[in-house]
């Protein structure tokens, strides 16, 4: 009977690892498409610093479901789940990838790091202290932040 339920347990955690997989893959694919796509826009090109981003993305995409698939030592699983939050928490770092995610979260929540162009009463600016204030929006001196909304 014990085998029985230690191989149940072993499917179970194979099977909520793998919607863990696919939910952290899909962050980690959308977070690719917003830093390209940013990229683009707000850097008007896109640097070694978004392809060396682009492939350590796929790295990690690719040893998450290694860890699923195929079979490896404690010491190897965990040391690329110490990898992926190393990943996970350092990629916004990156000065390329942190002013392409600046950008989109300009767009969506209307938030503006310094140094981000964007629109504000139909005039292209680059947001600063100054201009913030110029246009009587709010500044966060603490964080560099200029709310445009």
């Amino acid at each position: 009977m014990k085998p029985f339920l230690k191989k149940m347990f072993i499917v179970i955690a194979k099977i909520f690892y793998s919607l863990i997989c696919a939910v952290v893959s899909l962050f980690i694919l959308s977070s690719m498409f917003v830093v390209t796509a940013e990229s683009q826009i707000a850097l008007e090109n896109t640097d070694i610093q978004i392809i060396f981003f682009l492939i350590i993305s796929l790295i990690v995409i690719i040893s998450l479901w290694w860890l699923v698939f195929v079979r490896t030592k404690l010491k190897t699983k965990i040391i690329i789940i110490i990898l992926f939050f190393v990943y996970l928490f350092g990629f916004s770092k990156i000065p390329s990838v942190k002013k392409a995610l600046d950008a989109e979260v300009c767009l969506d929540t209307g938030i503006c790091s310094e140094g981000i162009k964007t629109k504000i009463e139909g005039e292209l600016f680059e947001i600063s202290k100054e201009n913030c204030l110029k246009y009587h929006r709010v500044w966060n001196e603490k964080r560099k932040e200029c709310k445009i909304r």
